[in-house]
């Protein structure tokens, strides 16, 4: 279950207020990240959702409507509840009347047969079976974390049939850790029993805390689980790092809120399969570096191994996460103070690291849903991808291209996206190619898979990397003989090779063009951002040979997508 679009009508404090999550092909995003200043309906958004699957009425929160998009085992028990279920129907349009009474009157859900009549049933909540398939986790911003030594395993219920739950605070942090290494425990047992003679597999030793440690290591590389020792009648939780012991008292207010709330929602993780997680300042207590990496954490912690995970919605102040939200879809919503109502901003910006704008959603995933070819390649901007659509058509025109190509909107995002442990799985059978300037992204590219890779092929023809696993590729931009001074592994990083440059000097116009100073009167010349789209459109008009470098690129690929590397 995803949420496509949600919307607020006559809210008391927001107005009226509609939001899409979804990409331009439709998909919805797996991440959402609601950003603005205070008073800008971040938190009430999260508030209403949990309310609504929660099941309330008699609320003052107006009138709540979503879509959402079922997977297919939902439709099927959704069909198998209702009479006149439309069979293929995959989405359910959901309103909820906050401020209405009567059960009866407050909640409406739609689908539609395939030629528009629509078919509405109320009273959702009497239905116990269609009420588990709207489920929900949500982590509200707390501050009070706290540690503790607990006595023993606790009767904490551990993946059970949740449909709503709420994150606490208080000592239950350290709780959570050790009823969850039990509950894994105990599954081993039952796994040993129903199998005799066997050894279990790796992920069914540990599936809920295997999560843990892998999400925590990635939040803190220098940082590991030691784990639970008894001392004094106490279990005592100890993490270590650079050797040395710290228990789990002494971890920082910020990771030991991390430790919470990753706690919380493994605690039932079979629950949170197809469920919408509600995270509310995940930033709290963190530093910038940390605010940076937060969503990759909860991302990997809910990831299953088939790559597949329930949607997380966040809501934040913080600029660190937004810009670290490179596979989200990224709203920032803004108040006007002379009415009180809260819109969504038309061309964001939002406090910035070391640049304003707030950074624009790349959905890998609903570009991997949507991809028909079986070569699919990221570059770093989107006038990259245009470009070369345009140099295979005047290429090879006629001949059918073996791949899609999308921008990931940054060197940041490619990087990120290509080094994502999932990857693999997501492509299912496909392949992925990064595409890489050959200029400060150098550094990107060489530090990208470091021992998992293979390098292939010169600079010459396009420095190329192959992943360990055989799917994920990183290629570096050719360097044509006429640019031999612009790009090359002597000069790594300080390299300034980007897409444009492939053409020939003189079919570049100068205005395009700018030049940074450097000692000795020297000059570094760049192709300005400004013109990047322009450009794009103006090589539309230029002959096939003037394409010649991208022959390169477009013969590489095709040794991928044969295995002549193998």
């Amino acid at each position: 279950m995803k949420i496509k679009t949600f919307s607020f009508s006559g809210h008391p404090g927001i107005g009226d207020l509609q939001l899409d999550f979804t990409d331009q092909n439709g998909v919805p995003f797996n991440t959402i990240v609601l950003a603005g200043g205070n008073g800008s309906g971040k938190t009430a958004i999260l508030e209403a959702l949990y309310l609504c699957f929660q099941g309330s009425y008699n609320r003052n929160l107006g009138d709540v409507e979503l879509r959402i998009i079922l997977e297919d085992s939902e439709a099927s028990k959704l069909a198998g509840l209702f009479q006149g279920f439309p069979i293929g129907a995959r989405e359910l349009l959901l309103l909820w009347r906050s401020t209405e009474p009567d059960l009866n009157k407050a909640y409406f859900f739609t689908v539609y047969h395939p030629d528009g009549r629509p078919i509405t049933h109320n009273r959702w909540l009497d239905n116990a079976q269609f009420r588990g398939l709207l489920k929900t986790f949500y982590s509200p911003a707390e501050t009070s974390f706290q540690g503790g030594s607990p006595d023993a395993v606790t009767a904490l219920s551990i993946d059970t049939e949740v449909r709503v739950s709420r994150a606490g605070g208080g000592a239950e942090i350290a709780q959570l850790l050790v009823d969850i290494r039990a509950a894994d425990a105990e599954d081993v047992a039952q796994w040993v029993g129903d199998n005799p003679g066997q050894a279990p597999a790796r992920e069914t030793l540990e599936p809920r805390f295997a999560r843990f440690r892998r999400a925590f290591e990635y939040m803190f590389p220098t940082k590991r689980f030691r784990g639970v020792r008894r001392h004094e009648q106490k279990l005592i939780i100890e993490f270590e790092e650079f050797g040395r012991t710290t228990p789990i008292d002494n971890l920082s207010t910020g990771e030991k809120q991390i430790v919470f709330r990753a706690g919380f929602l493994l605690r039932d993780l079979a629950a949170t399969d197809n469920a919408i997680v509600l995270i509310d300042e995940p930033e709290l207590s963190l530093h910038p570096e940390w605010q940076a990496r937060i969503l990759g954490f909860y991302e990997t912690l809910l990831t299953k191994s088939d790559g597949t995970r329930p949607q997380i919605l966040i809501a934040t102040h913080s600029p660190f996460i937004v810009h670290g939200a490179a596979n989200a879809k990224t709203v920032i919503l803004q108040k006007n103070f002379a009415d009180g109502t809260v819109s969504e901003m038309e061309a964001p910006v939002y406090p910035g690291i070391q640049r304003s704008q707030a950074v624009a959603a790349f959905n890998i995933d609903g570009f991997l849903a949507a991809a028909t070819k079986p070569m699919l390649v990221l570059t770093e901007g989107e006038s990259d991808a245009s470009i070369l659509y345009t140099a295979w058509e005047k290429l090879y025109p006629g001949k059918t291209r073996p791949f899609e190509a999308r921008a990931a909107l940054g060197v940041k995002n490619l990087n990120t996206t290509l080094a994502d442990d999932q990857l693999s799985t997501k492509l299912k059978g496909r392949i992925v190619v990064g595409l890489f300037d050959f200029d400060t992204a150098y550094d990107q590219w060489k530090g990208l898979w470091k021992r998992a890779s293979t390098t292939l092929q010169d600079a010459g023809s396009g420095l190329l990397k192959r992943h360990a696993n055989g799917a994920s590729w990183a290629m570096l931009l050719p360097v044509p003989s006429f640019r031999k001074d612009y790009a090359s592994v002597d000069l790594g990083g300080r390299s300034i090779l980007s897409i444009e440059f492939l053409f020939d000097p003189l079919r570049i116009p100068t205005h395009m063009l700018g030049a940074t100073g450097l000692a000795l009167g020297q000059e570094t010349p760049f192709f300005k951002d400004g013109y990047k789209n322009e450009f794009a459109e103006l090589v539309h008009g230029f002959p096939s040979e003037d394409f010649a470098a991208f022959k390169l690129i477009f013969d590489a690929w095709g040794k991928i997508l044969e295995s002549r590397f193998d």
